[in-house]
């Protein structure tokens, strides 16, 4: 009878250091969060715009990788981009960031800025002066292997835009040929890309 109870004391807790083996973890994982925030790195006076929040998944439907956010500052009328990472952080990736602002009569590609490097927490800020024009802006971040890369976009001030640039380039959608668009898994040349010298 002695021995059935300690073998029952003994199981006890093999089952409960299990579950705090398995629990702890999971904690400590799901409680690591960027440090940095988009109106911190963009400056004084941005806000995010309405809408201007894109999740990045890597693949699909899988887990969300890291968020691509347009702001705005409503005095410099300037549109302030950025990507940043949710995951692997701390760990230098490579990531994408760019912002393209419509022509002054609204024809399609005005002027851009991209930027790409290996980056901790986020690529960015990209700012330009848009005097309220359309703006189209777009990101993408690697695996720490290189591989499986994530990708967002979005429009801005476009209402009544059925394409972006020239024909067969939906506006928002990346259509086939425009030059941020994912084409075959690939990542996208991007325009205007400058040194990596912004990001954390």
């Amino acid at each position: 009878m002695m021995r059935l109870v300690k073998k029952k004391a003994a199981l006890a807790a093999l089952a409960a250091a299990a579950a705090a083996f398995t629990v702890v973890p999971a904690q400590a994982a799901s409680a690591v969060t960027n440090p940095y925030k988009p109106e911190a790195v963009c400056g004084s006076g941005f806000k995010k715009v309405p809408g201007g929040v894109r999740p990045m998944r890597a693949g699909f439907p899988g887990g969300v990788v890291g968020y691509l956010y347009l702001l705005y500052n409503a005095d410099t009328r300037q549109h302030c981009v950025l990507t940043m990472k949710a995951t692997s952080l701390g760990t230098a990736t490579t990531t994408q960031v760019a912002l393209e602002v419509d022509s002054e009569n609204g024809g399609g590609r005005g002027y851009n800025q991209a930027m790409q490097g290996k980056y901790r927490y986020y690529a960015g800020p990209v700012k330009l002066t848009t005097e309220g024009r359309c703006v189209r802006y777009t990101g993408m971040i690697y695996s720490v292997d290189g591989t499986m890369p994530a990708y967002a976009e979005g429009t801005h001030g476009c209402e009544g835009r059925q394409n972006w640039g020239f024909p067969g380039s939906p506006l928002g959608q990346g259509g086939q040929g425009s030059p941020f668009a994912p084409m075959d898994g690939n990542v996208p040349a991007m325009p205007g890309l400058v040194p990596p010298a912004l990001g954390v």
